[in-house]
């Protein structure tokens, strides 16, 4: 299997991890970012889509 094909497979493996973090939203806490209070989990899968690029 050659890298292309292995990057792949590797990205669609990331779509359910994505989807679990986004649909079951963990309590792993709040990052205050601008003033604003957002969740880590949305941090995390923005990691995870940016991976997935």
């Amino acid at each position: 299997m050659n890298l292309p094909n292995k990057l792949t497979v590797f990205r669609m493996l990331l779509i359910p991890v994505f989807m679990v973090v986004l649909a079951f939203n963990p309590d792993w806490g709040t990052w205050s970012v601008l003033g604003t209070q957002l969740p880590v989990s949305h941090f995390v899968a923005a990691i995870i889509l940016l991976l997935h690029r």
